[in-house]
Formats: structure tokens, C-alpha cells, sequence
């Protein structure tokens, strides 16, 4: 009640006075302070569909005044994707259709009370993850600028690197732009090692193409930011990963704030012009658009708000990235050779809309039944590497659509078939709306047909050649081929 009488008169909790040019000047606050905090947390960072999961939500008493806290209401409601576990609340904890309710009759200060329960994933939106990046090859969904890759890697063997510098400089990394939803959270591993709490990395967002950026600290719901750093631009010190992380560790954004923008996110690096370390790492950047993210509320007698818990996501881990291609890296996660290689026989591949090119360094192997469906800006590039695209064995029947097939051998190529070698008994591939040029190989410039049968629609070829024979196709004996 003390607070209360305060906060009526402007003086709660957040009011201050200061000296400016020796005149007092004082803020009002009509705010009192929260008689109890709560901490909520979940098992799993990242599940799949059937996993379940433990959540724990912890109310601590830490009153100002010494007030025990009386006739707690705590709700929390659950996710659509979410099914509680019958009985699995604890402290009498009731579900009321998808509200979980529990009324605690005291909290006396000095002490904390938690709470749990259990729910289990029952569905996934399809096609949650927006897009993910992991550094493997080149950089189509990003912009480096000053950044390098560095084989001290999370995933895979490349992530990006920000030198921390004895001299003044900002090094942004930028994703390429996309729409966030209500939903979408950024995931990203890192580790950073930077002269403490004047040099280190920030992560922000633009919805204007870059003209101005929004600093997204207040937005982390995971390992948000250690300390602070040096802005010079400023003149001050802000909050940012800052010291030494020895470790890669993981920590997501909620981006939900900024639904129905196009945003572009960037990772900035700041150095001051006095010490320097070595840097900050980041590696695997995903953008899920859908996942598990609640917060808890709870109101008490006395109190005229709702007191709020902190946030916490868990993404929902589609198997094979819910056969979708999301990198353009030869390797890794995402990349086509890792959905191939995890994909069943009979299933569909796409691939992400912001995918242009995919560069192989090593052939691909086909042997089981596969539809790939690409899009018309998109090429499956082998820059001349001397290594052929795909080998299509085992009898497997594989169906490909929208797909630009370029560069695939090379002058140094000398196997057979540049972008296709097709072999073992019954083995047929189909092409619709297919492009093939520049490949090249000792024999069938585009495609050696060993075994089996092939069959184009509505494709093109351009400029492709043989050492020997076949500046196309080349036909084993019992092979065939139609146009």
C-alpha cells in the first residue's frame, strides 16, 4: 500500500532526479515494483513431433516492502501445437481447454514456488523453417561485407568471422531480406572473444532496405546479450555480446514484432581504437517461421497488472528439414546433398525460394526413387570442377522439374556423362523444363545413359561438348532415350 501512495503522487519506482546545469530535474513515475518475479523454461530448445516436453515456471517472492504474496492466479496457455499430459501439472494445476490455471493461496517473502507441467508435440506447420544458412559455400543468402569465413565452425567445417581489431571499425554480416510472420524467431550459434565491455557484436534490424537499423536486445529469448560495448557513433556504451564465450552456444530472437515487414538482419562487430581480441564467430543462422513460443502471467491480491514471465521457443525439427533444400552449400545442413541423402524412396524435394545456385565440388548419388522440383531462377552449378552432378544408380527412377543443370565436368573430366551418369538395371530419369549447358565429359557431354531408359520435355541445351562422342547423350547398348 506504501508503494501505492507513491506511485499517485509520480514517485513509484522508476522516478529519478538528476542535476543538468545545476538545475534538479526530476522524472515521474506512477509505477510500484513487482511484489513477485516469475521464470519460466523449457526442456528442449528444438524437438520433433511426439517429443515431449517439461516446462517449469518459478515464482520468487523478492518484495520491497516484505509482502507476502496472497491468492496467486498463474495462467499459461498452451500452444495450438501442444497437448498436456493429463495429471502432469503439479500443485493442483488445472486445464481448461488449452489454459493451465493454478491459484496458490500465499508465497511469503524471502521464498519461490515451482511450478510444472508436461506436453507433448502434436503437430508441425509444414515448411517452418524460412531459411537457413551455414557458411559451407559461397554466399547467396548473405551479405559478408569484412567478414571472412573460418574454419572454427559449429556446423560443418566454415562459419563467418568479425576480426576485434586495435582500431575503429564496424563489420556488418547481412541475411538476405525476408518477411518475418507472428512467428518467426532467428536462431543463430556463436562464440566471441573480444576486449571486455568495449569491443563485441550486436545483432539488429532494418524494415527500411538498410537507411536505418533497430538494435534487437530487448528481443532475445535465449542467451541474449552478455554485457556492453563501446557505439562511438553514440558516444556511449550499450548492451552487446562483449568478453570472452570459449564455446559455441545458441540464441534466438523473436522477431514477431516486426510481422508483415520485409527486414533485413545484420550481425555488426565493434572495435574501438585502443585494444583489440580476436573476434566473433557465427555459424548455422536460421529463420523458423513457426515453433512453440508462450509466457506465463499471474496477477495477485493487491496487484492492479499482470505480472509476466520471460518468453521460450522451442523450434519444431521437421525430419529432413521437411524435405526441403534451404542451403546452397555442397555439404551440411540443408544443403540438397543432405536432403537427398536422409530422403526416403517416393518422397517430393523442393527448394527454398531464395536459393539461385547451388555449387557441387562432388557428384550426388540417386539410388532411390526421388521427384526434385526447383524453381526458373534456379542452377545446379558444377563450375567445371572436373566432377559430374549426380550418378543415378540401383535402378532408381528419379524425376527432375525446373532445373538449370550447368557446368558439370569440365575440360579435366575424364568420366562419362558431365552432368549424368545413369546406371544399373531399370534405372529411369525424367526431365521437364530443364536447362543443360556448359557440361562437359569424355563421352555424353550432358548425360551417358549406361542403363535404362531417359526422357526430356520441354528442355533446352546450350554449349555443351565431348572429349569423343555424344556432345548430349550417349547410349550404352539396351539404354535408350527419348525427346
Amino acid at each position: 500500500m506504501l508503494w501505492q501512495a507513491f506511485a499517485k503522487r509520480g514517485l513509484g519506482i522508476n522516478a529519478t532526479q538528476t542535476y543538468i546545469n545545476d538545475v534538479l530535474t526530476a522524472s515521474n513515475s506512477f509505477e510500484i515494483p513487482e511484489v513477485f518475479q516469475i521464470k519460466k523454461t523449457v526442456s528442449h530448445n528444438t524437438a520433433t513431433v511426439g517429443q515431449t516436453l517439461q516446462y517449469s515456471i518459478e515464482i520468487s517472492n523478492n518484495a520491497v516492502c516484505g509482502d507476502t504474496v496472497y491468492n496467486l492466479i498463474v495462467s499459461d496457455t498452451l500452444d495450438s501445437k501442444l497437448s498436456y499430459l493429463t495429471g502432469s501439472a503439479s500443485n493442483g494445476g488445472v486445464i481448461n481447454g488449452n489454459i493451465l490455471t493454478w491459484n496458490i493461496a500465499q508465497i511469503n517473502t524471502g521464498t519461490a514456488l515451482t511450478l510444472t507441467y508436461e506436453a507433448s508435440i502434436q503437430t508441425s506447420s509444414q515448411n517452418n523453417i524460412l531459411l537457413i544458412e551455414d557458411f559451407e559455400t559461397g554466399s547467396t543468402g548473405f551479405s559478408p561485407g569484412l567478414w571472412q569465413a573460418n574454419n572454427t565452425a559449429f556446423n560443418g567445417s566454415s562459419a563467418m568471422f568479425a576480426q576485434n581489431p586495435a582500431f575503429s571499425s564496424n563489420l556488418a554480416l547481412q541475411l538476405n531480406p525476408f518477411s518475418p510472420t507472428e512467428n518467426t524467431v532467428l536462431s543463430f550459434w556463436h562464440r566471441y572473444d573480444t576486449e571486455p565491455t568495449w569491443d563485441g557484436g550486436r545483432v539488429q534490424v532494418s524494415r527500411n532496405n538498410g537507411q536505418s537499423w533497430i538494435d534487437l536486445g530487448p528481443h532475445f529469448i535465449l542467451n541474449g546479450y552478455s554485457s556492453v560495448l563501446l557505439d562511438e557513433s553514440l558516444g556511449q556504451k550499450v548492451a552487446g555480446f562483449s568478453g570472452n564465450i570459449p564455446n559455441f552456444v545458441e540464441s534466438k530472437i523473436d522477431l514477431s514484432a516486426f510481422a508483415g515487414n520485409e527486414v533485413i538482419i545484420r550481425f555488426l562487430m565493434s572495435s574501438d581504437n585502443i585494444i583489440g581480441g580476436n573476434g566473433w564467430f557465427v555459424d548455422l543462422v536460421s529463420v523458423y517461421n513457426d515453433g512453440i513460443i508462450n509466457q506465463v502471467n499471474a496477477i495477485s491480491d493487491g496487484q492492479q497488472y499482470v505480472v509476466k514471465s520471460n518468453i521460450v521457443h522451442t523450434a519444431i525439427e521437421e525430419p529432413c528439414y521437411g524435405l526441403k533444400v534451404l542451403s546452397n552449400g555442397d555439404t551440411g545442413a540443408g544443403s540438397l546433398r543432405n536432403i537427398i541423402g536422409c530422403a526416403n524412396g517416393g518422397d517430393t524435394i523442393d527448394f527454398a525460394p531464395h536459393l539461385s545456385s547451388i555449387v557441387l565440388i562432388n557428384e550426388i548419388l540417386l539410388d532411390k526413387n526421388l521427384i526434385i522440383l526447383g524453381h526458373n531462377s534456379l542452377n545446379i552449378n558444377g563450375s567445371l570442377s572436373n566432377a559430374r552432378l549426380f550418378s543415378i544408380a540401383n535402378g532408381a527412377n528419379v524425376a527432375f522439374k525446373n532445373i538449370q543443370f550447368v557446368q558439370g565436368g569440365g575440360p579435366g573430366f575424364v568420366g562419362n556423362g558431365g552432368a549424368f551418369h545413369q546406371t544399373g538395371i531399370g534405372s529411369q530419369s525424367y526431365f521437364n523444363k530443364c536447362s543443360f549447358t556448359f557440361n562437359q565429359a569424355e563421352i555424353g557431354g550432358v548425360m551417358y545413359v549406361q542403363s535404362g531408359s531417359s526422357n526430356f520435355v520441354n528442355c533446352t541445351f546450350s554449349e555443351n561438348a565431348s572429349i569423343n562422342t555424344g556432345s548430349l547423350i550417349a547410349l550404352d547398348t539396351g539404354s535408350s532415350v527419348q525427346f
